[in-house]
């Protein structure tokens, strides 16, 4: 977990800091994360810890400069153990990443790109406080197809406030125009300690879950993916 971010979005609980990506408080963390490593494997009474996946989630651990990034992998690389075929997989915002970022992941064993797209939809985007554009979706992908990842998966809310059936066909068609491996769908909900708990109050949003639930279900399954 690397809970650094370059904005907090409204809809987030997670634990999170919004600052800069030469913030000295990062390299501390990272310090601090491979303490904790140490400290396992001597619970654990082993030199390494083998893993069956590796995820990297935040937060938002693309917003690490490349020096910090590079020493984020360096850890992973020094005390897990991992065959080629484990999913491995580096999540980020479109907005931070760059080629150099996801080069330094390729290069150090990940093989998996998540990335938290959201919406396709700017006025929705601007509401949740996301700052990227689908220029830089695209050329995030592109830079993981160059680079040979395995897999590119973006993230996509339904539900969010003002959203509609056809925002949600909007975004379907903008993934499938992507051509992509795969896409992670969340229902929005109203989480304690975030923004928009501050904003609204569950009661207020005629969500019709369900129904959007199976929209999209079905739109996904029209263009021939499976859950």
């Amino acid at each position: 977990h690397i809970p650094f971010c370059a904005a907090i979005c409204s809809y987030c609980s997670f634990a999170r800091t919004a600052t800069h990506s030469d913030n000295t408080s990062i390299r501390d963390y990272l310090q601090l994360l491979e303490k904790e490593v140490i400290q396992t494997k001597a619970h654990l009474g082993t030199s390494t810890i083998t893993a069956s996946s590796i995820y990297i989630g935040g937060g938002t651990p693309t917003l690490l400069n490349t020096a910090d990034l590079h020493f984020l992998f360096t850890i992973i690389n020094k005390h897990f153990d991992y065959d080629k075929d484990t999913e491995f997989t580096l999540e980020g915002s479109p907005d931070t990443i760059t080629y150099d970022k996801l080069s330094i992941a390729r290069n150090n064993g990940a093989n998996r790109i998540s990335m938290g797209v959201e919406s396709f939809n700017p006025t929705i985007l601007k509401n949740i406080r996301r700052n990227h554009s689908i220029n830089h979706v695209k050329n995030a992908i592109e830079y993981s197809k160059q680079l040979n990842f395995n897999s590119t998966n973006i993230d996509l809310i339904r539900g969010l406030p003002q959203y509609t059936n056809d925002m949600i066909a909007h975004d379907v068609g903008q993934f499938i125009d992507l051509n992509i491996e795969s896409l992670t769908s969340y229902q929005y909900i109203i989480k304690p300690k975030s923004i928009d708990a501050k904003i609204y109050q569950p009661q207020q949003l005629k969500l019709d879950n369900l129904a959007q639930h199976v929209y999209f279900i079905k739109l996904m399954q029209k263009n021939n993916f499976k859950q």
